[in-house]
């Protein structure tokens, strides 16, 4: 499951890769850190789950916080290119 929550992102910002390379880039970076993954993914759902303690409404809050460390780990594993916009005069 851990690959599988990591294809989301890797989509994200790479729209122009096949169905296979993004499946085979996700395994490769979920197996790599799978530990690391998997253990952030469930400290996370754990506090996301705050919500429901706050009557259904913190849901709203705190549902989306499980996508943070995903997106974290990718910044940080993978990164960005650098893409500086200069504006010609």
């Amino acid at each position: 499951m851990v690959p599988l929550h990591l294809l989301q992102v890797i989509f994200a910002f790479n729209e122009k890769l096949s169905v296979s390379e993004l499946i085979r880039a996700s395994f490769k970076l979920g197996n790599k850190y799978w530990l690391v993954t998997f253990g952030l993914l469930i400290i996370a759902s754990l506090i996301a789950q705050v919500g429901i303690l706050l009557c259904f409404i913190g849901i709203l809050f705190t549902a989306y916080f499980v996508h943070i460390p995903i997106y974290y780990l990718y910044k940080h594993t993978v990164g960005f290119e650098d893409e500086t916009d200069e504006i010609e005069f």
